[in-house]
């Protein structure tokens, strides 16, 4: 009889790639695997709709639904809001613990797999319960996110980290330099890399010459001006010329789109707007373009120090990566750099000369988004990149 091995979040599959890609590696090597999640969104109910129908893993929502289950969605919603008020921060990133709990003790997995901070005292407490084994993957340093260093709370996160981490059984990371960080922070603390690559079968069609403008694209589930995009319009301002159409992906507001479009002065410079879209879809739309925009700027530090999805996405649908300078992204294209350049967001020169030369050079573009291309049949796939975690779910199990 296979290991049976609990995943935990209180994000959904399709808001957190990385958790659903667990499952199905994790399922594919032999593990039943369970899902617990809780709702957070429309959009990624229904993309969570379509993994669900393929799926080789069992899945469970926790905390309702507001059309399915309102009133425990309502429950969950008055839970989070008292926290809120008593400034109980555990409270409110994982309203129900509890519930999570009682779903992991009908189950009996072998291993619980937390994703996400919220599942931190979560996982506390079961081993604390059950002796059971935890593992938690951290797809950022989270005590130094964007969020906790807005609202001057990283002390917060940092406590809880201190509190749970020590207890953990070993750690995932998503970056190289995530992983150091945490090393640093918990030195007796076993952690791995596993980076944030998806799957061969997102591998769209060998790229092909385009003509007309040049196509550049970004996405996220949120479309911000704050991590970088607004120092890019200024670059593209500076060649009014070269024609240029950027695709932004991503859950936006009139406001955004009005600030952005003000920002485009050119007549031969255009922005298509579009919503998150499931990951097979994402993908096939990211082949429509040729350069992809991976816009991160170093502060806080988890920015400079985190991989983000885009610079695994980008070569599965061949797009040639335009990187800003941080610590991570050079570090990933010193590693590989046949995928892409850097960029300096704060010199709008280097990104509009970054962009004339593409404009200009079709043929030599196109032969390095083929070579970005083959890299992630080859190499840069979740299929190459999940075996460090295969390997600590193995060891984890076996003592």
């Amino acid at each position: 009889m296979s290991a049976r091995i609990a995943i935990v979040s209180p994000k959904q599959p399709s808001s957190n790639p990385r958790m659903k890609k667990a499952a199905i590696a994790l399922a594919e090597h032999g593990y039943t695997v369970h899902v617990c999640y809780a709702y957070n969104g429309e959009w990624a109910d229904r993309a969570d709709q379509l993994t669900f129908k393929a799926a080789s893993w069992s899945h469970e929502r926790i905390g309702g639904h507001p059309i399915l289950e309102p009133w425990k969605y309502f429950q969950t919603r008055l839970r989070r809001k008292i926290a809120s008020v008593l400034g109980n921060e555990m409270g409110v990133l994982m309203p129900n613990k509890n519930d999570y709990l009682s779903a992991l003790k009908k189950w009996q997995p072998d291993l619980v797999i937390g994703h996400n901070p919220g599942a931190l005292p979560m996982l506390h407490q079961w081993k604390q319960e059950t002796g059971g084994k935890v593992l938690f993957d951290a797809e950022d340093f989270h005590r130094a996110e964007s969020y906790w260093t807005r609202v001057d709370k990283c002390h917060v996160m940092e406590k809880l980290e201190s509190q749970f981490i020590p207890i953990l059984d070993g750690m995932s990371a998503a970056s190289p330099l995530i992983g150091e960080a945490y090393r640093q922070v918990f030195p007796s603390q076993y952690v791995v890399t596993v980076n944030n690559a998806f799957p061969k079968d997102l591998l769209q069609r060998e790229p092909t010459k385009m003509g007309g403008p040049l196509r550049l694209v970004w996405f996220s589930q949120v479309l911000g001006l704050d991590r970088g995009l607004d120092a890019f319009l200024q670059g593209m301002a500076l060649i009014p010329h070269i024609p240029i159409q950027l695709t932004l992906i991503g859950l936006s507001t009139q406001e955004k789109i009005d600030t952005i479009l003000t920002a485009i002065l050119s007549d031969v410079h255009s922005v298509l707007f579009e919503e998150p879209k499931p990951e097979p879809e994402l993908l096939q739309l990211l082949a429509e373009q040729e350069i992809g925009l991976a816009l991160e700027k170093p502060e806080p530090r988890n920015r400079d120090i985190c991989r983000t999805n885009k610079l695994y996405t980008y070569p599965l649908a061949g797009c040639h990566i335009l990187a800003s300078h941080t610590a991570a992204q050079f570090q990933f294209l010193e590693e590989w750099p046949q995928t892409g350049q850097n960029i300096q967001l704060d010199k709008p020169d280097s990104i509009a000369q970054a962009l004339d030369h593409a404009f200009h050079h079709r043929e030599d573009l196109l032969g390095k988004r083929k070579q970005t291309w083959s890299l992630a049949k080859s190499r840069l796939n979740w299929e190459t990149e999940c075996q460090p975690l295969l390997d600590l779910v193995d060891q984890t199990l076996k003592y």
